[in-house]
């Protein structure tokens, strides 16, 4: 028996909403930071817009995965790439990104 006994469940935010919500969120989540390529972002706002904190856990750990896999697909940012239009990469700052 241990000595703390811990529900994993209560801790990673399982028991709070339904299953298919928590696929449909996750989901969401990792479209979402694939795409932008902005993990942290795409977590608050998926975050405060469903009402989940308590699944901010999960919500990091697939926008990890996600951004890691986007990189291998598109080494480029999506708003760094779209910055480029407007004239705000000039000189040798532009290699940087």
């Amino acid at each position: 028996m241990p000595v703390f006994p811990v529900n994993r469940d209560k801790i990673l935010g399982f028991d709070q909403i339904d299953h298919q919500f928590q696929f449909f969120l996750l989901g969401m989540t990792g479209y979402f930071v694939g795409v932008v390529r902005a993990p942290l972002t795409a977590v608050i706002i998926l975050m405060e817009t469903t009402a989940s904190r308590g699944m901010i856990l999960p919500l990091f750990a697939t926008a990890i995965i996600a951004d890691g896999v986007s990189k291998l697909v598109c080494r480029e940012k999506l708003y760094h790439g779209l910055s480029h239009g407007f004239g705000l990469h000039s000189g040798p700052t532009a290699k940087q990104a």
